[in-house]
């Protein structure tokens, strides 16, 4: 992959991030994503470019994808494990 494209889905990705930093609950398709989630600047991304950077976002567990039963994919902040309850430890009083 040439440096440009390299860095051009590092960008793609901290967008998506970001966006997903200030709205935990989102979640949209490739093309709801490109239109309402990205700047100007980073909307003329192929959908190709954008399902990249997506799939390697879910990949490392920051994304979630999930596909509805038309086959539409939707993509969201993937859920924190940290968010469990951590186990209770027992204190021997049982």
């Amino acid at each position: 992959m040439p440096t440009g494209a390299g860095q051009r889905l590092k960008s793609l990705q901290q967008a998506l991030q970001t966006y997903l930093s200030r709205f935990p609950d989102a979640a949209d398709s490739p093309a709801g994503i490109r239109q309402w989630w990205l700047t100007p600047e980073l909307q003329a991304v192929s959908l190709d470019t954008l399902r990249e950077a997506l799939m390697e976002l879910v990949a490392l567990g920051r994304v979630e994808l999930r596909t509805l039963p038309d086959g539409t994919e939707l993509y969201g902040r993937a859920a924190a494990t940290d968010d469990r309850a951590p186990p209770q430890a027992s204190d021997g009083a049982d």
